[in-house]
Formats: C-alpha cells, structure tokens, sequence
C-alpha cells in the first residue's frame, strides 16, 4: 500500500512537471506571437490566424493548468500562500476560457460589465500571467547553475535591458523609427532608473513605446531580484538559501526569516504610494490639458511610478518645464513627496511603520482599556536616524542655497509660494529624480556646483536612488569629526559605527571619485567641442542615475552616448556589487600582522 502510495506520488510529480513545462513553451510561443501581433501592423488575414491562437493557447494552458492546480492540491501542499495564488491563478483562467468558450453574446447583451471578459487584452494579459508565472518557477532554479548571487544580479539587469532595447525597436513602439544605439541608451536609462534621454519621449515614442519605458522604469527601480524573490516565493514558497543571504545584505535586514516579508511588503508598499500619487497627481491636472480622461490617467499613472522610482521620465517634451504646467506648484509639490519616499529607502519608510503601528496600538489599549503607555526601545534604529537626519538636512540646505544663488535668476519668475515649491522640488530632483521645473542651463556656478554634489550623495540604501548614498556621506562626515575630538572611533545616538561600516563607505566613496574622473577625461575625449562644466555634469548625473542634463545629451557621439551608457549602469548596480561579483574573495584571515601608523597630513 505504501509503494503504491509512493509511485502515485512520484507520478503525480512527474505530470505536474510536465504540464509546467508544456505551459512554459506554449507561454513562451504565445509571449513571442503576442510581440510579433503588438510590434508590427498586421493585415486582416495576419490578425485573423494569430486571434484564432491566442485563443487555442489560452484553452489548452486553461486544461494543463487545471491539472496541475488539481494534482498539487491533493499534495496538501502545506504552504498557504503558494496554494492561494495557484487557486488565483486557476480562477483567472477559468473565467476567461469559460467566458470565451462557452458564454454567448446574448449574456453579454444582460450583463455587459463582463464582456470585458472577451477583449484580446484580457486573453493577452491571461496568456502572460500564466507564462509569468512558470518563468519564475524556472528562475527560481536558478541555484544549480552554482551562479554568484551578485552575479546574476549584475546579468539580469543586463538581460532587462537589450530586451527593452528590442522590444523599442519594434515599428509600432516609435513614430519614425530609431537607431539601434539610441533603443539601447532609452533602454539602459529607464532600467538603470536615470532619465537622461536621445530622443524626445513624448514625440518619438508611440503610447505603446511609452508603456514599454514606464515597465522598464518600474522593474528597474524595484529590482530584477526583488522582482524573482518575491514574485519566486509567491508561486513556489521556497528560494535558495544563498539568494537569500544575497538579498539579507541587500536590503540590510537583520534577520534571515524576514527577507521575503521584507521583500513582500516592497512590492506592496510600492504599487500603494504609486497608486496614491496617481490619484493626487490626476486632480491636480486640467482636464483641458488632455484630449479625453483616459490620457490624464496614463499620463497620472506615468509620472507617479516615474516619480516613485526617481526616472525622471515624463510624456511631456519639456518635462515639467511645459508651459502648461511649469506653474502647477501643487503638482510639484505631491511630485516632490513621492520622490522623497522612493529615495529615502524601504527599511526607514518600515522602521517608522513599525514605530507608528506601535504608538497606534498603545493610543488603542489607553483609550479602550485603560492601559499604561507601553515603551518599547529603539523601535526607530540607528540606521534610519541618520539616514532621515541626513535626507532632510541636504534637502533644506539645497533648497536655501538654490534660493540664495539663483533668486533673481532661474527662480526669477517664480514668486513666493511658487519660489518656495520650485526651491524644493529642484533640491528634492537634484539627488535622485531628475525631473526639472526650471531650465537647469540657466544656472549659476554655484548652483551647478550644488546640484553636482547633491546628485553625487544621491538617495539612500536600500531605495529606488542612485549616488553613494546619504549613510556613505554621513558615515564620512561622523568619522572626520570624530578624528577632530580625539575619539578613536563613531559614536553616534548611544551607538558605535562598526569598522566594516566605515571601509565600506570609503571604499564607495573613492570608487565613485575614481569612475566619475574616468568616464568625465573619456567623455572630455570623445566631445572636444563641450565645455567642460556641461560634461562633468553629465558624467555625474548619469552615474548618480539622476537624469538632469544641461542640454548636451541629445548631441552626444555614438562614443558619448556609450559612456553614458556605462556609467548608468555601474552607478546602477553599485561598484561595490561589481567588485564582489568579479573578484575572488579571501577565506577568513586567521592571523593579524604588526600595526603601523601611516602619515597621512
């Protein structure tokens, strides 16, 4: 009885294998027709054939999925979440194959919100989600391939980007075409989260181009691995353990088990600010503004998730510097907020969560049960103390001193409140975003000089940013004042700074010194007639993945643009990540030699 238990079981198995991988290929078929049917213009005959597959696709994944949702129920698999999102999964199926199948037109002449339910994007968006989700199940296997975790971060970001560069040079996603090299710049500049831009996003691309870019911007700014781990754990329950140490330290966490809630709470915490910012942004435009209702809430939904990963894309040719909404100061201002919580970083925005979910729960006991306050220590970390000290100490001081410098210059029409708002977003966009309500080649040096050095300190750890980070530059200040008192170490809110702590940033900061003046002399080479304060500009806009540019970048060399490119992606992905990705590592030192004092003034 238990043999025959057992060859049910590993039968069981085998079928459920099968039918994944039989989804994965008539996914994968169906992905690549649903490219071919979208990227190019199809004659009646073409739609036709390729209408009539989408359709025998989508009942044949409705069948194999329904057998291995069957099979891998009566498994008693006992993890609830991977049970509930295939039961999701089978029912989104279920009720387009039924509604297509089976249901007539004369249902849907009663119930007319359901035919929906019969549109090719719904049988489109149905064939994706089923092929998504055995890609992840795929990718999650990733861990026999013995691939460094820092590695496959670095390829996978690599691979998001030459497929959004083919994916951009498909005819129907430009209005008059594009080079290879400009989809490739496009490309890299939504993934690596910058903005800098070749060709104007607004005329060049077609609402479908668009749509491509704003992905590309929403996968780059949460991460390919944030993506795969969360995404991996929610329709498989399980990750390898080193992926798991990877994202440990990736994303700061202090306990193991909590990677995957961590990761968890990203995503959900993201698609609810962006969702937010839509809406905000969406009633603060003039309808007058947009041809129907439709297009101010694609236009909304843009610049929010733009905003939210700090892109500093925009559908608008001038960006925000648009006439029409240049003086929108309220839309400057939600924009300004939604940029400061992408870039402050995920753990502080849950640190303080937790610190207000547990002053929510004490006001709760003390009014309906007549409790004591209860006081929990250091709920609020050491980590998001400076890191919040930090943000809104550079974010004032750049506001002040854009103020001071250029009142009567770019500031010059903008008039008290307007002055203020437009002080802030500019500071606010300097480090991370990269969108402009001003024309930043108007500018004073000292201005310019600002806006370098807060795009270089950039966002935080563990955020949608790019630069060295605000903890990289407040660890360095902590330590330069800690060598002028005499101390021999950092203290800092009842806490000492690990020595790990301190190397790290001043291995990031000499790293960024170094590839800044790298990329800045090969730049400075490959454009002779620039000046030199636009290219250092660039140079470190585009390695701080800002996107702000005095006007240089559309008249870049195919070599200009190419170091460009390599800059957005290094200042992406973290010198630190490459160095450990492609440097062997030591094994744990057993021995210590004689110190010895350098002289170093």
């Amino acid at each position: 009885m238990i043999i025959n238990k057992l060859r049910l079981s590993r039968w069981q198995k085998r079928i459920v294998s099968w039918c994944g991988n039989l989804i994965f290929y008539i996914g994968l078929i169906s992905f690549f027709a649903l490219i071919y049917n979208i990227g190019f213009i199809q004659s009646a005959y073409n739609q036709a054939i390729l209408n009539r597959f989408f359709y025998i696709a989508l009942g044949v994944l409705f069948y194999l999925n329904t057998i291995e949702f069957i099979l891998s129920y009566s498994q008693k698999n006992k993890n609830r979440i991977v049970t509930i999102a295939s039961a999701i999964l089978f029912f989104i199926l279920l009720f387009v194959y039924v509604a297509n199948y089976f249901l007539l037109e004369s249902f849907f002449i009663k119930a007319p919100y359901l035919s929906i339910l019969k549109s090719n994007i719904v049988v489109w968006a149905t064939l994706l989600i089923a092929f998504f989700v055995e890609v992840v199940k795929k990718l999650m296997k990733f861990d026999q391939l013995n691939i460094p975790p820092a590695k496959l971060f670095i390829f996978s970001f690599l691979f998001v980007i030459l497929f959004g560069t083919g994916m951009l040079l498909l005819p129907n996603c430009t209005t008059n075409g594009i080079s290879f090299l400009d989809a490739f710049f496009t490309a890299t500049s939504a993934v690596c989260i910058t903005g800098l831009i070749v060709v104007d996003t607004a005329s060049c691309f077609t609402p479908m181009g668009q749509n491509i870019i704003l992905l590309l911007i929403q996968i780059g700014g949460l991460g390919i691995m944030t993506f795969t781990c969360f995404f991996g754990f929610f329709f498989t329950g399980s990750s390898s353990y080193r992926d798991q140490l990877f994202l440990k330290d990736f994303f700061s966490t202090e306990k193991m088990g909590e990677v995957f809630k961590f990761v968890f709470r990203i995503v959900i915490v993201t698609f609810i600010v962006e969702g937010v910012g839509a809406i905000a942004i969406f009633y603060t435009l003039p309808s007058l503004l947009f041809s129907s209702v439709n297009h101010q809430i694609q236009f909304s939904i843009f610049h929010s998730i733009s905003a939210f990963c700090n892109a500093g894309f925009s559908t608008l040719s001038d960006g925000f510097y648009n006439v029409n909404v240049r003086y929108n100061y309220t839309l400057h201002t939600i924009c300004a907020f939604i940029i400061i919580i992408g870039g402050i970083g995920f753990p502080i925005v849950f640190n303080y969560l937790s610190a207000f979910k547990h002053f929510v729960k004490n006001i709760f006991k003390i009014i309906f049960f007549q409790k004591k306050f209860e006081h929990k220590p250091r709920i609020i970390n050491v980590n998001s103390k400076i890191v919040v000290r930090t943000t809104f100490l550079l974010l004032f001081l750049g506001m002040l001193f854009l103020l001071m410098f250029d009142n009567n210059n770019a500031f010059y029409e903008s008039k008290g409140w307007g002055a203020f708002a437009t002080a802030l977003f500019s500071s606010a966009t300097s480090r991370t975003a990269g969108f402009n309500t001003i024309d930043f080649s108007t500018l004073s040096h000292g201005s310019i000089l600002l806006v370098m050095f807060l795009m270089w300190v950039g966002g935080s750890p563990g955020s949608t940013g790019g630069g060295i980070k605000t903890t990289t530059f407040a660890v360095a200040c902590l330590n330069a004042i800690s060598i002028a008192r005499g101390k021999d170490r950092i203290e800092v809110f009842k806490r000492e700074i690990s020595n790990m702590s301190i190397r790290r940033s001043y291995a990031i900061i000499f790293l960024s010194i170094l590839i800044i003046g790298i990329g800045f002399s090969l730049l400075s080479y490959a454009e002779p007639n620039k000046e030199i304060i636009p290219l250092l500009f660039e140079t470190v806009s585009a390695f701080s993945t800002v996107g702000l540019s005095l006007g240089i970048t559309p008249d870049l060399s195919d070599f200009g643009k190419g170091i460009i490119i390599l800059l957005m992606f290094i200042g992406r992905i973290g010198t630190l990540t490459i160095l450990v990705a492609f440097i062997r590592k030591v094994k744990t030192l057993h021995y210590r030699y004689p110190s010895e004092s350098i002289f170093t003034n």
